[in-house]
């Protein structure tokens, strides 16, 4: 061992996400908005960002 690296340190082999999303978006929201996308979210069981990604990619498809 050398610089402090401890056996069993570091990520555990596999438990990477294998979902690569690399572009990060600002949105501002209002509260009463984003009130609303958290109950949407939440009665579609997803988070409120999986929700907001799956909504927004059916409404490009929808104007193509």
């Amino acid at each position: 061992m050398r610089g402090g690296q401890r056996q069993g340190a570091g990520r555990k082999p596999g438990s990477a996400k294998t979902d690569h999303r690399g572009t990060v978006k600002q949105v501002r929201w209002t509260a009463e908005e984003w009130q609303q996308v958290e109950h949407a979210a939440t009665s579609a069981g997803k988070t409120p960002s999986e929700f907001i990604r799956l909504a927004t990619l059916a409404k490009v498809q929808e104007i193509r």
